[in-house]
């Protein structure tokens, strides 16, 4: 059986646990991608990279962001 993956995307970055990071630089990929031909077409892979560089942000940076992005909704 082959591997199936899931493409999550956004117009940001991912954010994991630490806890999962082992798992995901081992198993996971970067890519780059385009629409097929035509316009009804998905996305079709153009590039495959490894992950190789990773940056820590503890639970407080991503509290004050949610709280700041919170209050920048509010004005």
């Amino acid at each position: 059986m082959s591997k199936k993956y899931a493409l999550l995307s956004n117009y940001g970055d991912l954010l994991v646990p630490i806890s999962l990071l082992e798992k995901i630089v081992d198993q996971c990929y970067l890519v780059t991608t385009t629409y097929g031909s035509n316009h009804n077409s998905k996305k079709v892979i153009d590039e495959v990279r490894s992950i190789e560089r990773f940056e820590v942000y503890s639970q407080t940076d991503l509290d004050a962001a949610i709280v700041q992005q919170k209050l920048s909704s509010d004005e």
